[in-house]
């Protein structure tokens, strides 16, 4: 997600999960868009919403970001930027 942010700009701090948790705008129950930023798994992972049912995400530490379906993910809260 913090390289994702910087390619767009960002400057700020590192974003972490917990720094995704305050950004933006909560749009939990409303229609995805591609960009929104999903916290899943009880708020402890963050993925992109890519469009179409499907997610850009690092599956655990050392593998390859990859697109996931976004059914395998149990969404927390939806920050839109």
């Amino acid at each position: 997600i913090d390289w994702a942010m910087r390619q767009r700009g960002y400057k700020g701090a590192r974003i972490t999960t917990e720094v995704v948790k305050g950004m933006g705008t909560s749009v939990l129950g409303r229609s995805l868009a591609p960009g929104d930023l999903i916290l899943a798994n009880r708020g402890n992972h963050v993925v992109i919403y890519a469009g179409n049912g499907r997610v850009i995400a690092a599956p655990r530490r050392g593998e390859n970001v990859q697109y996931q379906p976004l059914s395998r993910f149990k969404i927390t809260d939806i920050r839109r930027l």
